[in-house]
């Protein structure tokens, strides 16, 4: 790539992004098109698309289609064809777009394109679209531009690429420049699987006197768990600490992601303790960590012919079952936590489960223990609304779009028991019951 291209390429950080800005002021991320519509519907018109490839009259045709489409659509459905590199439809797809009058360029976007075509090692599409960069940028979007290249092309692999981009961005005339470049660089080698050597940026992004933020640190926090460099990881967290920085949630969650892969149980459930001491409260997503890290004891509970009577009762089982030591002292761990907070609701007119967002088991722990809740208030003499609901979702967003992992165990483990819970007539993604029935079959189920 010459210097020439390099110096005419610009970029996005001033719109929304992948992550927020945070408490320290920085962002961490390549900004994502916003966009509504359902992404499986994308999908499949996608499909449809590239059917047409080998005939260049019906690409046209089928383009030209697209218009029948929400604006937002059309905008996801080119991002799918640039994700999957498809240049042949993504270019002309893209081309037309910014033909249309209500189109905004978007940078991100517009960096997105440029480095599927330097995949593609198509130098002269590539800078035929640099050079289509509207002419009038504020240096600011130049920025921005260049920013969103230089993370676009570390996803990419692309460091050379990225390395040159860094080079111009450096000298242009924004006292932010430098910062944010050197931002970008962290993220664009975390992003090809070099944490080392993004390590070595972030050194000499302080030595160049820019502040890094939390988010420079935790985007190579993640780097390091999820290639398994514990101990890097751990003195990282330390060189966090020493920077006047607090680990927030998320940061102690790439923790927890990272002993559980790494099956440290001790670790995990030293974290926990740690996050405790510290008054952080574990969401879904630390729950999802931990229980990730314990498929023997997990699989074991998914195929439950009863429900134990007490969470200690189930350990019980689960020990006799030889789960290990380590799988054990996470189960324990996650049945102290209990359900999430924001996962339960007991109204008047219904009692609530929701399930979205948890691991299978996260949400066999969860239903356990909402079993038990509801066991209570049953000895207790709570009156049971008309309706009880566990919500597991349809599988909307799963990898197969209506199938969904939790909601079929569930389901399934939930008949396996004779529960009165069935799946709603009006709602595929809710299992209910009459209250009365439950109540009933709690009685029974526990006595």
């Amino acid at each position: 790539m010459s210097g020439t291209i390099v110096a005419n390429w610009s970029a996005p950080w001033n719109v929304g992004g992948e992550l927020s800005v945070g408490r320290q002021g920085c962002r961490a991320g390549v900004l994502l098109v916003e966009c509504g519509g359902s992404r499986k519907v994308a999908e499949r018109v996608m499909t449809k698309l590239q059917r047409t490839r080998e005939d260049p009259r019906a690409v046209g045709g089928a383009l030209r289609r697209l218009t029948n489409h929400s604006k937002m659509m059309q905008i996801e459905i080119l991002e799918h064809l640039v994700d999957e590199d498809d240049w042949q439809l993504a270019l002309p797809m893209y081309k037309a777009l910014r033909e249309k009058a209500w189109y905004q360029w978007n940078p991100s976007l517009h960096a997105k394109m440029v480095a599927m075509l330097a995949t593609a090692q198509l130098s002269q599409e590539m800078q035929s679209l640099v050079l289509e960069t509207p002419e009038n940028l504020t240096v600011r979007d130049r920025l921005n531009l260049q920013v969103s290249l230089i993370e676009t092309l570390g996803k990419r692999g692309l460091l050379d690429h990225a390395l040159l981009i860094f080079q111009e961005l450096k000298y242009l005339p924004v006292a932010s420049a430098g910062q944010l470049g050197y931002r970008a660089l962290v993220r664009a080698y975390v992003h090809a699987g070099l944490p080392h050597e993004a390590h070595l940026f972030l050194s000499e992004m302080k030595r160049e006197g820019f502040i890094p933020c939390l988010d420079d640190y935790k985007a190579l926090l993640h780097a390091y768990g999820r290639d398994g460099y514990l101990a890097d990881m751990e003195k990282l967290q330390q060189e966090i600490s020493l920077a006047g920085l607090k680990l927030d949630k998320s940061g102690y969650n790439m923790m927890l992601s990272a002993y559980g892969q790494a099956k440290k149980f001790e670790m995990v459930v030293e974290t926990v303790e740690r996050m405790r001491r510290l008054n952080i409260s574990c969401s879904v997503n630390s729950r999802n960590a931990m229980s990730k890290s314990c498929p023997t004891a997990i699989s074991l509970l998914t195929d439950l012919r009863e429900i134990p009577p007490t969470p200690a009762a189930l350990c019980s089982e689960l020990e006799l079952r030889k789960v290990s030591e380590g799988e054990l002292m996470v189960i324990k761990e996650l049945l102290i936590l209990g359900v999430p907070p924001e996962c339960v609701r007991y109204a008047e007119e219904a009692w609530d489960l929701d399930l979205h967002r948890m691991f299978l088991g996260t949400a066999n722990v969860a239903l356990f223990l909402w079993l038990q809740q509801l066991k209570a208030r049953c000895i207790g003499g709570v009156k049971f609304p008309s309706e009880v609901r566990v919500v597991t979702g349809w599988g909307k967003h799963s990898d197969v779009e209506g199938k969904s992992v939790v909601k079929e165990n569930v389901a399934e483990f939930l008949e396996r028991m004779n529960s009165p819970f069935r799946v709603d007539s009006q709602n595929r993604g809710v299992l209910t019951a009459r209250g009365t029935s439950l109540q009933s079959w709690l009685t029974v189920m526990f006595q």
